[in-house]
């Protein structure tokens, strides 16, 4: 084990009266069905594409820093997330092991030879990321409450795209 997945999650939690905090690299799951409905809150490692099944999303799940906030009342709760800490999904290599039927991307050399003079390549110019303002962080809340036996949630999630956008350039 390396010392990122020993410290894949480093949290403190504070318990004041109703009330449960939690400070610290975490990971949170909004959803209580199977698949990716609603667990949108962290991104994913897709190292392994089209071959994870719902066993795995707890360690796909990159974990980030954030504060959790959750109140309880007898049958209910509300939680509130803010997340300042922006990170994106990790893609897998596009001729990695899990992937299929890809082509190669070919990027420009820095100096290319005569075989591939006159070929397309692409330039990757630079990745978007949000600046790391205030109004960037990414903030959510959650209310469930428990009704006869009936789960009802309701639930608020502002956040940046978790895929980051490459801006190319593509040349002959």
């Amino acid at each position: 084990r390396t010392t990122k997945q020993i410290l894949r999650e480093l949290y403190v939690d504070w318990f004041p009266s109703n009330w449960m905090v939690r400070v610290g690299k975490q990971q949170v799951g909004w959803g209580k069905m199977i698949g990716k409905v609603i667990d949108i809150i962290n991104p994913e490692n897709n190292y392994f594409g089209g071959f994870q099944t719902p066993d795995d999303f707890e360690w796909n799940r990159i974990t980030t820093w954030m504060v959790n906030a959750t109140y309880y009342h007898k049958n209910s709760f509300l939680q509130f997330l803010w997340i300042p800490d922006y990170e994106w999904n990790f893609k897998q290599a596009r001729n990695g092991p899990f992937v299929l039927n890809t082509r190669p991307l070919p990027i420009r050399p820095l100096h290319p030879t005569p075989q591939q003079t006159g070929k397309q390549f692409v330039d990757l110019r630079k990745t978007d990321k949000p600046s790391e303002n205030f109004l960037n962080h990414e903030l959510g809340i959650n209310f469930d409450t428990l009704i006869q036996r009936w789960d009802f949630s309701a639930f608020y999630f502002y956040h940046w795209r978790d895929t980051p956008v490459n801006f190319r350039r593509g040349q002959f």
